[in-house]
């Protein structure tokens, strides 16, 4: 059955904004890291690359502890991220923080597989754990919320330059500035852009009518 051109668009919107999920704009520039044609999350590049060796290098070099000291040694490791994600910090820190976290979440994962007793009690770690986990990336989402709260566009997705960027497959990023409650797209790429540039911000936003 062939795949009409809405589906294809909408799969390839969603593999775009799961690689990259930030809208394309000056704001967010620090968080996504341009790979050849492709566009990558900076805070998923330093953690998910070292999680999977973490994970598949301790069995393989034969490092063992008991479970609860590798649970243990993997909270403390995550305790940095879990701070940045609570209040935020400064770019580097983020990023220092989620590559800890990274080897402190394989860590996590192993001592779970390996804890000794019934598996209703390794059912009950992994609940925990991830809810925990799902803790750390509601706050981490909320900042980023708030960041686009502050925006003139007020998270309207369908109005966002810089998530039309992501629908237009524009190449180079169009400057998103945030001065005195207003936002401008500079050097628009495509007819979309043309038009949300002279659109403006939605009406009825909040800071327009500040």
């Amino acid at each position: 059955m062939a795949m009409d051109e809405e589906t294809r668009q909408g799969l390839r919107l969603g593999g775009l904004l799961a690689l990259a999920h930030h809208p394309l704009c000056a704001p967010f520039g620090g968080d996504v890291l341009r790979v050849g044609t492709i566009r990558l999350c900076v805070g998923c590049l330093a953690t998910w690359p070292l999680f999977l060796v973490t994970l598949v290098a301790i069995p393989l070099s034969g490092w063992w502890t008991s479970p609860p000291e590798m649970l243990a040694l993997g909270l403390l490791l995550g305790l940095p991220q879990a701070i940045v994600a609570a209040r935020g910090s400064p770019r580097l820190w983020s990023i220092a923080a989620k590559a800890a976290g990274a080897p402190g979440l394989a860590l996590v994962v192993l001592a779970i597989l390996l804890f000794p007793g019934p598996a209703w009690q390794r059912l009950l770690l992994a609940s925990v754990g991830t809810l925990g986990l799902g803790l750390l990336l509601g706050l981490r989402l909320r900042r980023m919320l708030a960041r686009c709260g502050a925006c003139a566009w007020r998270r309207r997705w369908a109005d966002c330059p810089g998530m039309l960027r992501h629908q237009e497959g524009w190449r180079d990023p169009p400057p998103v500035r945030v001065q005195a409650g207003e936002a401008a797209a500079v050097q628009p790429w495509t007819a979309t852009a043309k038009a949300a540039e002279a659109a403006g911000p939605p009406r009825g936003n909040a800071l327009e009518q500040a």
